[in-house]
């Protein structure tokens, strides 16, 4: 039996930005305290541990452009975002990631782009946070 080839994708991630000054990242916590405790205001996110601190993630696209739109409507919120550019080796959500982003692109308003996004990361949670 041949395997199909895993896919692998550049995305766009966005990140909620930490305002306080330190070495790490600005998109890094020290601990998942100090994110609870600053990310406030977003009905939906993701976070991931590392070595370096914790990450609450936003959002996801495979473009820039979509990634940008979901950047304006939390600017609109005055929430700062960065966005990170990461390869992904997950077929299945690549090909969910996909079908959504047909998605984001038919659209501009808010709340759609919101509740799109929070389906994406409800998706990549299950597919590759909790399978890493």
């Amino acid at each position: 039996a041949s395997s199909s080839p895993t896919c692998r994708r550049t995305i766009w991630r966005m990140l909620r930005s930490r305002t306080a000054p330190t070495r790490s990242p600005v998109w890094t916590y020290s601990n998942l305290d100090a994110m609870y405790e600053k990310v406030t205001n977003v009905d939906r996110y993701i976070y991931i541990e590392k070595e370096d601190g914790v990450s609450a993630y936003v959002g996801v696209s495979t473009t820039k452009k979509n990634a940008n739109k979901i950047k304006d409507v939390y600017l609109d919120k005055k929430i700062e975002l960065t966005v990170e550019e990461v390869t992904i080796n997950n077929d299945e959500f690549i090909q969910n990631l996909n079908e959504y982003e047909k998605l984001l692109d038919a659209t501009e308003d808010e709340k759609s782009l919101l509740i799109i996004e929070n389906q994406i990361l409800s998706c990549y949670e299950e597919t590759v946070v909790n399978n890493e």
